[in-house]
C-alpha cells in the first residue's frame, strides 16, 4: 500500500505528462503563445495535483472525485496536444507520446475511481495520530461491539484495504 502519493503510478504517469508540457511550453515559438502555455501548463499540473490531494483526503469517495477531476484535465491536456499540433508548436513524437500518457493515466485512474465508489471508507488511517482503530474480533477481523470488549481494552489492528 502506498504511503505517498508519489509511489501511485497513476500519479507518476500525469507527472510524466506534466513533463512533457513543459519541455513542450519551452521551446520558443510556443513559447511566445502566452495563453497556450498556461492553458497546457495548469491542465497538465491539475492532473497530477488532483491526484495528490484526493489520496490526502483518506475518503474513498473523495478519492475517487478527485481522480475523475484529473481525468478531466487529462481530457484537456489531450485536446490541447492536438491543438498545439494543428498549431505547429508540438511535432508527431511530442503528440503520439503526450496522448499515450494521457490515455494511460486515464486508463489508470478510472478503475481505481470505480473501486473507491464501491468500497466503504476505512476507520482508521495510520498518519491521524489521534485515531484509534476499532477493536476488531480475532477471527472475524469485524468490529467489535463496545460492549462486548473488556474495559480498558484496545486492539492495536489496523483496517487496511485490499
Amino acid at each position: 500500500m502506498a504511503k505517498d502519493f508519489t509511489e501511485l503510478a497513476r500519479w507518476q504517469l500525469p507527472d510524466e505528462l506534466r513533463r512533457l508540457i513543459i519541455e513542450i511550453t519551452a521551446t520558443p515559438t510556443v513559447a511566445r503563445d502566452f495563453r497556450f502555455c498556461n492553458q497546457c501548463k495548469d491542465a497538465a499540473r491539475s492532473a497530477a495535483s488532483n491526484i495528490a490531494e484526493g489520496f490526502g483526503r483518506y475518503k474513498h469517495r473523495e478519492f475517487a472525485r478527485f481522480l475523475r477531476i484529473a481525468m478531466g484535465s487529462l481530457k484537456e491536456v489531450a485536446d490541447l496536444l492536438i491543438d498545439g499540433h494543428e498549431r505547429c508548436y508540438v511535432n508527431e513524437a511530442q503528440l503520439a507520446a503526450g496522448l499515450r500518457l494521457a490515455k494511460r493515466s486515464k486508463s489508470a485512474c478510472a478503475p481505481l475511481a470505480e473501486y473507491l465508489d464501491r468500497t466503504p471508507d476505512l476507520n482508521y488511517h495510520p498518519a491521524l495520530s489521534t485515531q484509534h482503530p476499532a477493536p476488531l474480533h480475532p477471527c472475524t477481523l469485524a468490529p467489535l461491539h463496545p460492549c462486548t470488549q473488556k474495559k480498558g481494552e484496545r486492539s492495536a489492528r489496523l483496517i487496511s484495504p485490499p
